[in-house]
């Protein structure tokens, strides 16, 4: 019986490994994750005239969702490049060792180490003499706390325009029945862009994506977004509109606009009298208003200086009406007014040719 011989001994080298494993000797544990910051997100930057200005959203924990230990600083790092192309070599990610090694940083205002929320948003601004060196700039951001400092967001560059990009000479705006209009003059000679950011009257700031970009040559541009009863406030700056960062001036903003529903409709169009028996029918073309009401009309009788006279009224949008308040061998004339949901008047469409009502038929005719 020898193989049952040489499997003993197997069986007992199994043995003793399972009962190893279950010894408890397991080695050293996992140490707990750090207590660094988070990273800042939705991290953007822009030169607006003579600053840089940068928005964020801070997480006011640490990786293991613990509160961070004051103080707690933003810090604003960069490096600084003669040329767009060379600075774009920063953003790659075999060089973010370098980079941290390189950059310098400006150190921004503190950040509540604890706050009603966990994260919240900030801008900060920071004048272009903070920044040493060369005109292209590769901005990141990290946050420090009392033990440690965050990683790094993606790396943006800015080109800087020196001297900083000069403003609009003048923005106006003028409220009319299809939206406001905005209209602008002068602007940089650098510039290709105007970048027009727009808020509510009652709202504190205006958002940090502008709400249109168009060309400076443009001259002007309709918000027919607006609706009766807001108030809204208008700002506008030049731009840089060849770069991927934003580059702009100072921005020019207006006063406070209400817009207000003080503008009288389209007249009616096409409006005739057709003479019919023992009365004249009127009919026109209505106007093209949106907020069209009604139509009044209006008759003159027998005389160009007569008054004239309300003789009807048509609820939008019928555009016909039956006059038989009128007497043989009289002549009549007619104008129409359209009327909107405000009660703005527009301008009266007509006259029409003077008319006579026909004379009611002879029995048997």
């Amino acid at each position: 019986m020898p193989a049952p011989a040489r499997v003993l001994p197997l069986a007992g080298l199994a043995l003793g490994l399972l009962a190893g494993a279950g010894c408890g000797h397991k080695g050293p544990p996992i140490p707990p994750l750090p207590r660094v910051p988070e990273t800042p997100r939705e991290f953007a930057v822009r030169q607006r005239g003579a600053r840089i200005e940068i928005t964020a959203e801070y997480h006011l924990t640490d990786r293991r969702g613990g509160p961070l230990r004051a103080p707690v600083r933003p810090e604003l790092l960069y490096v600084t490049e003669s040329r767009p192309d060379a600075a774009s070599g920063w953003t790659a990610r075999f060089r973010d060792r370098e980079y941290l090694r390189t950059a310098r940083v400006v150190p921004l205002p503190e950040l509540p180490a604890r706050a009603a929320e966990d994260s919240l948003r900030r801008n900060d601004a920071v004048p272009l003499e903070a920044f040493e060196g060369d005109p292209v700039l590769v901005l990141a951001l990290a946050v420090r706390d009392a033990r440690a400092r965050s990683g790094l967001t993606p790396r943006i560059v800015v080109p800087m325009a020196i001297p900083p990009l000069a403003p609009l000479d003048a923005l106006r705006v003028t409220p009319r029945e299809q939206g406001i209009e905005l209209a602008w003059e002068g602007g940089d000679a650098r510039a290709g862009v105007v970048r027009i950011y727009r808020r509510g009257g009652e709202e504190p700031s205006f958002p940090w994506e502008p709400w249109k970009v168009v060309p400076l040559g443009q001259a002007g541009v309709r918000d027919e977004a607006v609706t009766y009863g807001q108030t809204l406030v208008y700002a506008a700056t030049t731009g840089l509109g060849e770069t991927a960062s934003v580059v702009e001036s100072e921005p020019v903003v207006t006063p406070p606009v209400l817009y207000e529903d003080v503008f009288p409709p389209e007249p009616a169009r096409d409006v005739v009298a057709v003479a019919v028996e023992r009365g004249i029918n009127v009919l026109w073309v209505p106007a093209r208003s949106t907020d069209l009401s009604h139509a009044l009309v209006e008759r003159q009788d027998g005389d160009e200086a007569a008054p004239w006279r309300e003789v009807g009224r048509v609820d939008a949008p019928d555009a016909f009406f039956a006059d038989h308040a009128v007497e043989q061998g009289k002549e009549y004339r007619y104008r129409v007014i359209s009327v909107d949901r405000r009660g703005n008047r527009s301008e009266a469409a007509g006259p029409t040719a003077w008319s006579t009502p026909r004379p009611p038929r002879e029995p048997g005719r």
